[in-house]
């Protein structure tokens, strides 16, 4: 890797992903792996406030930008979510 300052840190990563996977693989191989699904449910159909046509929120689909969308598939969706957060510091 190129650049020195973060190879520790990619080599640290990469080292967590192979035990997490080693463990992975040991726990399946000798049945101790439970897998735990949740049970299938239907999301309940609401309609948009006017605040959430104002920010550009719908429920219903599988990317919203902003603090307000964040806060609303948090506490009203039962589906998983992945937030990526990004400053304008970023880049220094």
């Amino acid at each position: 890797m190129p650049d020195h300052e973060w190879r520790q840190a990619i080599t640290a990563v990469g080292s967590g992903c192979i035990a997490a996977l080693s463990v992975e693989r040991y726990l399946a191989g000798n049945n101790l792996l439970i897998e735990f699904l949740q049970p299938q449910r239907e999301e309940v159909k609401k309609e948009l406030t006017d605040r959430d046509v104002q920010e550009g929120f719908d429920i219903t689909l599988t990317k919203n930008r902003g603090q307000y969308a964040l806060r609303k598939v948090y506490h009203e969706s039962p589906r998983l979510m992945c937030a990526i957060h990004c400053t304008n510091m970023c880049s220094m």
